[in-house]
Formats: structure tokens, sequence, C-alpha cells
């Protein structure tokens, strides 16, 4: 049986822990949040937790004022990550191995520089926000449910976000933690912020919103950081499911219901994102999707109340717009993408000539459109576009 040649480095384990708690001798166990794998023995969790906690507070008498961010050994890395007061986040990685011959035969030589500490502390830190987007914080959850909530709330989240992300690999993109734009020309973009500016302005209860095409970010009025998380939750959780590869659908034969993401009668997610006050503030999260292209809307918990008492009223004039305003917009993005396409070849300037004369003949449907849906006369048409 040939012997093993080499080895990816890969996730051991990543633990929760609150270090304030199981201060008496045997209450240890009540230290661990949260734990993966699942099926490790309990004694063992115990242990681990143990460690990082010592290695935690053995470094904090060098430095007052920062925590330790990671161990190295030999075989693995470890580092450490504390986003809010005692609580701490540690993951766990196997350092990958190549074997070479030598006089006294195979030798396993652990290649320690391929696993970088900034890299596994930025998966550190775009986990804890892709709670935070979700759950507030962990004190939030801590406060509404106690401490079994708050170990059940974990649970749900993370064994759903290990899955869906490779946590154990990583380069300078998940250090920067960069998002994806679509390139636009100037004309198209501002069409796209002008008929999502329409739609805010015509449902005030609206506090942002946003609008991707092939989970490629075209606008967004969030914050950085939202945005961030925002991205990174549509992409690997959400719109995973709704590629919008197959024939276009018709608004005639599908009803716009199943075309929103989430539950209730205009289906919906609850979310934390930045408010005026620059606080995390819960809103409800309205995804519309279509042949590839995404509306997001976000309302304010404040607004939620009012706007839906208005619903009968407003309700028509936003599905109708999304559904509409979408559809056109998708086409209108998805021909300047094959546009641009066809342009890189010389042997195609024809077809790009014709490509663009229809996108033209397009985009004044498009003008006559927001004309009859919205009833904007003339001159506030010109003073919009």
């Amino acid at each position: 049986m040939a012997a093993e040649s080499s080895s990816q480095p890969y996730l051991k384990n990543f633990f929760i822990f609150n270090s304030s708690y199981g201060q008496k001798e045997g209450q240890e166990h009540e230290k661990v949040l949260y734990y993966h794998p699942s099926s490790t023995e309990l004694d063992t969790q115990v242990r681990q937790v143990g460690l990082a906690e010592a290695i935690t507070r053995f470094a904090s008498q060098f430095n007052k004022t920062e925590d330790c961010e990671s161990l190295h050994t030999q075989k693995t890395r470890q580092v450490f990550y504390q986003p809010e007061q005692n609580i701490w986040m540690v993951m766990t990685i196997g350092v990958g191995w190549i074997s070479r011959e030598r006089d006294m035969g195979l030798v396993k030589e652990y290649q320690g520089e391929e696993v970088q500490d900034v890299v596994y502390q930025s998966h550190l830190k775009h986990a804890y926000r892709a709670f935070t987007l979700l759950h507030s914080s962990f004190a939030a959850a801590l406060s509404s449910g106690g401490v079994q909530g708050l170990k059940a709330t974990l649970n749900s989240f993370f064994s759903t976000y290990l899955t869906s992300v490779n946590v154990s690999q990583g380069d300078i993109l998940d250090v920067w933690s960069g998002v994806s734009f679509l390139p636009l020309d100037k004309q198209t973009f501002l069409r796209v912020h002008c008929c999502l500016s329409l739609l805010q302005a015509t449902v005030p209860a609206i506090a942002h919103t946003a609008f991707l095409f092939n989970t490629n970010i075209v606008w967004c009025g969030l914050c950085a950081e939202d945005l961030r998380s925002l991205s990174h939750y549509l992409k690997t959780q959400i719109l995973c499911g709704h590629s919008g590869v197959g024939p276009p659908e018709s608004p005639t034969t599908t009803s716009y219901l199943t075309r929103f993401v989430g539950s209730g009668t205009t289906p919906s997610l609850l979310i934390y994102v930045r408010g005026e006050t620059d606080s995390l503030e819960p809103h409800h999260l309205l995804l519309y999707t279509l042949q590839g292209a995404t509306v997001c809307l976000t309302i304010s918990g404040v607004e939620e109340q009012r706007w839906l008492s208005k619903r009968c009223r407003t309700t028509g004039l936003l599905d109708g717009l999304v559904m509409e305003g979408n559809s056109l917009l998708s086409s209108i993005t998805g021909m300047q993408i094959l546009s641009k396409l066809l342009m890189r070849s010389i042997e195609c300037v024809q077809i790009t000539s014709a490509i663009s004369s229809w996108l033209n003949k397009y985009m004044s449907k498009k003008i006559l459109f927001d004309h009859m849906l919205l009833g904007i006369d003339n001159d506030q048409l010109v003073c919009y576009y």
C-alpha cells in the first residue's frame, strides 16, 4: 500500500467559550458555548477550552492592550479572536505536510509557512460578522434566550455556516474581504440607481436598497462593513439556490411571491444592519430574484408596523415596480455584458453594432415603461434621467 505523499491544511476544530463561566472546580464544561466537531467527547472539549484560556491569559501578562492572536506548533496553528468581552472564538488548523525521501526513509515535512495567521484571523472575523448580520451579537442572543438559548443559536448558525464556507483554505482575498462589483457604463448605472431611488422615494419605510446581477453588486446603499456581510451571506446561503439559469419567467404565469426569499405574506428575512445611529438595528430584508437579478430592500424595525398598516395601499405599487423594473434591468444588464464580451473579438464588430442598436431601442422602452408605471410627466422624466 503506497504511503500518502502530501496533505493539505484542514480544520481540526472550532469552538467558542466564555472565560467568565465555570469558575468553580467541576464546572469547567460550562465555559463551552459551541464546539465543532460536535461528536468530540466533552472531556476533550473542556481540555481544549482550558488550554486556549490558559494561553490567552498567559499572553495577556506581556501585553495588556492587545489580545493573543495565535499559537504555533509544528503540526497545528491556533488562532484566537475575542469579539465581545470574555467571549472567545478559537480555530485550530492542521498544518499540511509533504512526504520526502530521506536516508532514514519517508519523512513528513510540515509546511507551516503555508498557514498564515492573518488569513485565519480574517476567517474568524468573517464568521462573527456573519453571525451579527442575523443575530446582532452574542450578548443579544444571551439576553433574549439565556445561556441555553445562546448555545442553541450558536449551534444552529455555525453548523450551517461551517458547511457553506471552506475555512481551512484562504488567501489575500479573504484578508481584504472584497466584494465583486459589476462594471457598467454610466448610462446603465444611472438607470439602475434611478429606479432604486424612485422605489425608495415611493415607499419611505425602505431604509436601504441594493441591486445585484449574478451575485455581482451593481448598487448598494449599505455601509461597507454591512455590504461585505450581506454579500457573503447572499452568495453562500441564499442566492446559491437562485442562479437564474433557465428560461425567463413570465410575470403572467408565475406569482411574484414565488420570487421573494423568506416566509410570510410578503416574505422577508430579519437581519441587523447599521441605521442612522451607526449601531446595529433590526431590519426586514426583502429579496426579489428574477432572471439572475436580485433587488434587496431593507425596512427598519421602527417603520415595520407603519409599513404593514399601509400594505394594501403600497404593496401593489411596490410589487409591480420591483417585478417589472427588475426584469427590464436584468435584461439591460445582461445585454451589456454580452456586448462587452463581443467587443473583445475583432471579428464580431458587426454583431456588436447590432446588439448596441437593439440595446438603445430597449432602453427607450424602459423610459416609456417608467412613464406609464409611475405616472411621471415629461418634465419630471427628463429631470430624473
